[in-house]
């Protein structure tokens, strides 16, 4: 079986080796951590969050959304209505030139 830390987050992850227990965690771990992101939007939107919080946390939301097992789960939460469909689309309006401004699970330098 293998465990979501080893598999879920690896660019080569593929979910259909999930168990379905797995995928089950799976998409509860990912919508639990996409609707985190949307509230930051909404209090983004509104003032209350400042415009460098916001500019990291959508680019890295942008960039979580594009590892293999997180976009079937993506898709499937789109589909479903899970999600704003504003979020969604500002999501998926970031530029792939500003993905490259952040890694996902790399150690920077303090």
């Amino acid at each position: 079986m293998q465990s979501l830390s080893s598999g879920f987050f690896a660019p080569s992850g593929d979910v259909n080796s999930l168990s379905e227990i797995e995928r089950a965690q799976a998409v509860a771990d990912t919508l639990s951590i996409l609707q985190m992101v949307q509230a930051q939007y909404f209090l983004w939107r509104e003032g209350s969050l400042p415009d460098e919080i916001w500019s990291y946390r959508s680019v890295w939301a942008r960039r979580y959304i594009m590892l293999p097992v997180v976009q079937v789960i993506w898709e499937d939460l789109k589909k479903e209505n899970f999600l704003a469909e504003v979020f969604i689309d500002t999501i998926e309006a970031i530029p792939p030139s500003a993905m490259a401004t952040l890694s996902i699970g790399t150690k920077t330098s303090p």
